[in-house]
């Protein structure tokens, strides 16, 4: 979900938001990213004390609100699983051609969601700087792919049309 939306439906509050938003971490899954990655957010510029602790509890209530998207993914349907996989295909045409020939080998050119949960790329601690052939740009670029297919993987569930999937 989007920083401003949470933002808009007064569930962030504005320093919160700016913080976030002048650190590049535009959505709640970047934002729960970099904390499981770091434990807090005191090296954001113009983060102090109390925007740390209240960013901090967001993310440890977040935490215990959020669906792990293995559990997810094992629940859709078989047309849902298809319209994810053409929501991977897509993107993944957009990115360079190291990044693509990376996967490709990561992924024995097999470019898919169930590709993905046998790697387990998609969860938040997977290393993306361990990917065999990637520089650091590439590198990046990967890791922003995988952020934004989950994010559409959680905005896809969490859709009401489709929220008989989640059990």
């Amino acid at each position: 979900m989007e920083l401003k939306d949470l933002f808009d439906q007064k569930i962030i509050n504005f320093k919160m938001y700016i913080v976030c938003v002048n650190n590049n971490i535009l959505t709640q899954n970047q934002l729960l990213d970099y904390y499981h990655t770091n434990g807090n957010f005191l090296d954001f510029k113009n983060c102090g004390n109390k925007t740390n602790l209240e960013l901090v509890n967001f993310c440890e209530k977040s935490n215990e609100d959020k669906i792990n998207i293995s559990d997810i993914l094992k629940n859709i349907s078989d047309e849902q699983k298809l319209k994810v996989n053409n929501y991977i295909i897509e993107r993944y045409k957009k990115l360079n051609n190291r990044s693509q020939n990376g996967l490709n080998k990561l992924l024995s050119k097999s470019i898919n969601i169930d590709s993905f949960i046998r790697k387990g790329i998609l969860e938040p601690q997977y290393e993306y700087l361990k990917i065999p052939f990637l520089g650091l740009k590439s590198s990046e670029e990967v890791k922003l792919y995988f952020l934004d297919i989950r994010n559409f993987i959680f905005t896809y569930v969490q859709n009401e049309k489709f929220n008989p999937i989640i059990k």
